[in-house]
This record gives C-alpha cells, structure tokens and sequence, in this order.
C-alpha cells in the first residue's frame, strides 16, 4: 500500500482506463463528475445519512435515471 501523501498516481498507473471528466476543479466539478459516473453505471451504492449534498443529488440522480439504488444508512 503506497503511504499517506503519495497521490493518486501510483493508483492510476494500474488503471485498464481513465476517464477525465474535467482536468481541473471548478464550481460544480463534483456534480458533473457524479452524473458522469451515474451515466456509465448499472448500479448505485451509497453511504448516506440522509442529509442532501453531492451525495443526495447522486442518490436523487440515479433514482432519476431508474438506477437500482443500494443505501447503507449511516
């Protein structure tokens, strides 16, 4: 296992394929990277308590998209 500050480098090189949503952080990066990956998925799990954020608009986008949702509430 790498050690706390390594990045995610060494992760990536181990990677069949990388999907790039957006090459840099910017105001709704994280919504638009959660519906990309909504968009290429069969299914959803989810860590949730409930309270709205990103993952809220995740659970309510992939309900939108008719993706079978798993919720593990917290």
């Amino acid at each position: 296992m790498e050690g706390a500050g390594s990045g995610p480098l060494p992760l990536l090189t181990r990677c069949s394929r990388v999907h790039v949503v957006e090459p840099a952080y910017a105001p709704g990066c994280m919504l638009r990277r959660n519906r990309a990956m909504l968009q290429a998925a069969d299914w959803l799990i989810s860590v949730y308590d409930g309270s709205g954020g990103g993952t809220g608009a995740a659970v309510a986008y992939a309900n939108r998209l008719g993706l079978p949702v798993e919720a593990i509430w917290l």
